[in-house]
């Protein structure tokens, strides 16, 4: 989820007429958004009562993800408000948005995980990413909103390959007790407000700690007022023994915790510098400032 913010609609949203009804999963309306036309795909609302989302669209207080279509992207939103994920309909497998490029800094602690676990679906960017860069990786994804997953057909993810799966399950829950092991867990997991709440206590991140192998990595997008708070960051590092380096998005205002089980803290320069060499890909995927950085905020966390 990205702190960016869509136009506000031109008011008045007045009769707005489904563009297609019946469509498998979702709805879509047609209405102006900051002075474009743009197309709303939403998921079905409760009893199927048009007048009623057309209420809570013109007041605001839809609040349920809404994909957001224009020339150029799709978005996938809380509500028609905040940005979780952006897909380009150019190119539907860029990263367009700058904190999920980020989010694979993970690559720098370990560069061919074995399982990947996605906490909270979005649309999908990084389950596309991840499916194409790794091609040895299985990746699972969590997300406890039906109506996301009813949304995601639009977003193109991989179809027919066994290497990935998505489950509609609490992570919370997914993480309790036994389980497969992970060698990274990227926590996306957000509400309207930033980060869900139940994805930020000591209990939850230890819950992940245990089911990591050794030397795996827990990604935690940080996002919104709690987010920002040093409660959370203090119950990542006691679960995580310390060994936790946050990371600074230069667009959006988000913040990237990486935190690892065991292993070498903080992670030996050369081995970084290397493994940043190697998967460079221009300033978008600056793989060897992020190595700097790394380094940097890890010796600082053991301070």
């Amino acid at each position: 989820m990205s702190t960016a913010k869509p136009p506000p609609l031109d008011p008045p949203v007045d009769g707005l007429p489904l563009a297609e009804a019946g469509k498998p999963g979702w709805w879509t309306v047609q209405l102006r958004l900051g002075g474009r036309e743009v197309r709303v795909h939403l998921a079905d609302p409760p009893e199927g009562d048009l007048s009623r989302l057309r209420e809570s669209l013109r007041s605001g207080r839809y609040l349920r993800p809404a994909v957001i279509e224009d020339a150029e992207y799709r978005s996938l939103c809380f509500g028609l408000r905040y940005t979780q994920s952006q897909m380009s309909l150019r190119d539907p497998q860029e990263l367009v948005l700058t904190y999920l490029r980020k989010m694979l800094c993970f690559r720098l602690l370990q560069p061919q995980p074995a399982h990947i676990v996605m906490i909270g679906l979005g649309g999908g960017s990084l389950v596309k990413y991840c499916h194409r860069e790794l091609p040895k990786t299985r990746i699972t994804a969590l997300e406890i909103d039906p109506a996301v997953i009813q949304l995601s057909p639009l977003f193109e993810l991989p179809e027919g390959s066994t290497r990935w799966s998505l489950r509609c399950v609490d992570a919370v829950d997914h993480f309790r007790g036994q389980g497969e092991p992970a060698d990274v867990v990227i926590a996306d997991g957000c509400d309207e407000r930033g980060i869900a709440p139940a994805l930020c206590d000591e209990a939850f991140f230890a819950s992940v700690h245990d089911r990591l192998r050794p030397g795996g990595v827990l990604v935690v997008n940080l996002v919104g007022a709690l987010g920002r708070s040093a409660a959370v960051l203090g119950a990542l590092r006691r679960a995580f023994s310390g060994q936790v380096a946050v990371l600074k998005v230069e667009v959006g205002g988000n913040r990237i915790a990486l935190a690892q089980r065991e292993g070498d803290w903080p992670p030996r320069a050369a081995r970084l510098n290397k493994r940043a060499a190697m998967l460079y890909q221009g300033d978008e995927f600056d793989f060897p400032a992020w190595a700097d950085e790394i380094e940097r905020q890890a010796h600082r966390g053991r301070r």
